[in-house]
Parts: structure tokens; C-alpha cells; sequence
């Protein structure tokens, strides 16, 4: 299912990241033969399930996840991850944070969990949440995938919730050690766990990413932002890919940012102020991240 390829020197075709797209499939295949650097190494399955950035030494390291578009409505946080691996691939050599995270680590990019549910928000029912699951017997159509990994309660019943958990068991050498679940909207950066609960290492060291990561995207432009236990900060909730990739595959750091805007219908105008936001936060919080893992 997954093969490595790569990348070589054959063109730029432009594409514009600061809007929407109903078929990032084809800009996904876009993005694979731009002009990237001769020995950056890709390994790409199936749009809808993977996509894996490595070190151009080919060397696996410890593992980061980002994943987003788990609901399909929230098309902000597809778009904004999209930004964030665009410039990660393209930037590789000649930005010095992006050079030392690929020299150091594995990022791992699902962009588009829900891909079923995905192209139902842009064919029929905008506001479109779960999966596509035709549940025989109920009125009810569909699955939340953020309730469905097994975790208090989850029944990890779905194919793309179980192709994100044979991915990750499978590959957990080296170790998975972050997994960031992009989701909208509000203007919050959850933690585990959705039961009230606090993680063993929230006073040896989760806490002081989360507070850093908050302040650097708080201070791009100035937003207030909430931050912490996302039982305390939001509501409680069970089955949740955080609290699995937590509690399960054992990564001592998960987060969930739910992105900038008052709703899931944003203007595209919002997507490069999302970019930027995130991407200072992801620096603050790969920098502490590696600071307490020298």
C-alpha cells in the first residue's frame, strides 16, 4: 500500500494554497511534481490514508503525525495543513527550522482522514461532520471518526479509523512521539484526555509545550486563544484520536488546535492567517519538544 519515491527536479506546476479544493487528490498529486529538492525523499500511499516526509538520508527517526479533515466539514484545517506540509517539502535546505525537524524526525501527513465524507461537504450537505457509513436499521447516517478509536467507549469500528491504527502499530520503530489532530474552530489547543483526566507527564513537561505553542500562535496576530485539558477547556468526549494515539500507541505528546474563525464556512481569506498561526506554533512546539529530548 505504501511506497517510497523521489522527488525530482521536473517542473513547477503552480497551485494555489490559499484557497479551497473539492479535489485535493489531483493537488496532491500536484504537490508530488513541483520542483522539490533532488534528495528529498517521499514516501506517498493512497491519497486518503498517508503521506510520509523523511530525511533525505533515508535514516527513520522518531515519528510526528498530523492529520486533519477527520470532520469533513472543517475544510480550514485541510487547507491549513496542506500550507504547512507544502512548505516542509519545499523549504528543506533553505529554512533552518524546517531543515532541522526533517534532519531530526519522520513527519507522517494524513491530509485528508475522511475522504468519503470529505467529498460529500463539497457535492450535497456543506455542513457535513462524519463518514458515510450507511448504518442499516437507523435513520442515523454515518460515523464520527473522533469518537471511534477504542478509547473509552470508541469501537474503532470504521476502515479509516482502522487504517490509521494499523499504521501506526506498525510502524513504531523508532517511536512515534507527537501527534497534532487538526480540527475547526474556536481558537483552542486541547490535550488529553477527554474523561477530565490529566496525563502522567502533564507537570514533566506537556504543560510547557502546550503554554509555549499557545503564546507563539496567540502572539502572531495578537488572538486570545484557550489552552489545556480539553475536558476542562471544552467539554468532555470519548473516543478520540488524541487520547488513543495518547493512551495507546504511547506518544508522549497530542494535541488538538482547533483553528481561527467563528464557524466551519470561512472565507479562504482565513487560510494563509491560519498558516502563519500555526505554523509559529509548530515551532514553539517542536523547539520545547526537542529541548526535553535532547
Amino acid at each position: 500500500m505504501y511506497w517510497r519515491l523521489l522527488l525530482l527536479f521536473v517542473g513547477a506546476l503552480a497551485y494555489d494554497w490559499k484557497k479551497y479544493e473539492g479535489e485535493l487528490k489531483k493537488e496532491w498529486e500536484r504537490l508530488l511534481t513541483r520542483g522539490y529538492p533532488e534528495t528529498m525523499v517521499y514516501d506517498k500511499g493512497d491519497f486518503n490514508t498517508l503521506a510520509d516526509v523523511i530525511n533525505p538520508n533515508g535514516a527513520h527517526k522518531n515519528s510526528i503525525l498530523w492529520e486533519s479533515l477527520v470532520h469533513a466539514r472543517e475544510w480550514l484545517a485541510g487547507a491549513t495543513l496542506m500550507n504547512i506540509l507544502d512548505k516542509m517539502i519545499t523549504e528543506y535546505g533553505t529554512d533552518e527550522d524546517v531543515t532541522r525537524y526533517l534532519d531530526n524526525y519522520d513527519f507522517h501527513f494524513i491530509p485528508v482522514m475522511n475522504p468519503d465524507g470529505y467529498k460529500h461537504s463539497w457535492d450535497d450537505e456543506r455542513m457535513w461532520r462524519k463518514n458515510r457509513r450507511n448504518n442499516e436499521g437507523s435513520l442515523c447516517f454515518g460515523v464520527d471518526l473522533n469518537r471511534n478509536y477504542d478509547n473509552n467507549w470508541g469501537a474503532a469500528s470504521e476502515p479509516e479509523t482502522q487504517t490509521v491504527v494499523d499504521y501506526v502499530m506498525g510502524n513504531t520503530n523508532p517511536a512515534w512521539l507527537v501527534d497534532v489532530s487538526m480540527h475547526t474552530y474556536g481558537q483552542y489547543l486541547l490535550t488529553p484526555y477527554g474523561d477530565c483526566s490529566l496525563p502522567p507527564n502533564w507537570d514533566t513537561g506537556l504543560s510547557d509545550v502546550v503554554r509555549l505553542t499557545c503564546l507563539a500562535i496567540e502572539g502572531t496576530y495578537n488572538t486570545r486563544w484557550d489552552c489545556g485539558n480539553s475536558c476542562e477547556v471544552l467539554y468532555a468526549s470519548s473516543g478520540g484520536s488524541v487520547d488513543w494515539m495518547m493512551a495507546t500507541a504511547g506518544m508522549p505528546y497530542t494535541f488538538v488546535p482547533e483553528l481561527r474563525g467563528n464557524g466551519f464556512d470561512v472565507s479562504p481569506s482565513l487560510i494563509p492567517l491560519s498558516f502563519q498561526e500555526m505554523w509559529n506554533g509548530l515551532v514553539a512546539m517542536m523547539n520545547e519538544i526537542m529541548s526535553q529530548n535532547p
